[in-house]
């Protein structure tokens, strides 16, 4: 268990539980030069929940360092009571575990070719697919079939 000083995760906490301007930069600039301040415990809880914040950029990147930085571990929390019907915080979640690469591509392809999952959540899927050249063949039979209108509408 990792513990910083208030000093060394004070700014990246105010970054992730606050609104305005800059609070992008400073995630990014932590994650990029290699601080330690997300393994700190305090910090994980508000990097998680930054997955669903209201700046889809800024949930873009704690989706990926929470993954990058937690591994699996971070994935199974991610997949677990995942709702395949949902709409926005499933999305997040996808995009998040997609950072996983082609480890999670059963479960984008389970998704992606699910009736039941929401036109959203296969769009997603079906981006989230990208990491394996290997898809393609999939990919080209889920486009043979006949498409939802509401996900053809979102494709566009």
């Amino acid at each position: 268990v990792v513990m910083l000083r208030r000093s060394e995760v004070g700014a990246v906490i105010t970054a992730l539980t606050t609104g305005g301007s800059g609070r992008y930069q400073i995630v990014k600039n932590a994650y990029e030069s290699g601080s330690k301040v997300f393994e700190d415990y305090r910090v994980r809880e508000y990097l998680y929940n930054g997955i669903f914040d209201q700046y889809s950029e800024m949930g873009i990147l704690c989706g990926e360092i929470f993954v990058k930085k937690f591994g699996k571990k971070a994935v199974e929390f991610l997949k677990k009571d995942f709702d395949k019907k949902g709409r926005t915080e499933s999305v997040r979640k996808l995009q998040a575990i997609s950072f996983a690469g082609a480890e999670e591509n059963d479960f984008y392809k389970s998704l992606a070719s699910d009736s039941e999952t929401s036109a959203s959540v296969r769009c997603a899927a079906v981006n989230a697919m990208r990491c394996d050249r290997e898809n393609r063949s999939f990919l080209e039979a889920l486009s043979e079939e006949k498409i939802p209108a509401t996900l053809a509408t979102e494709i566009k």
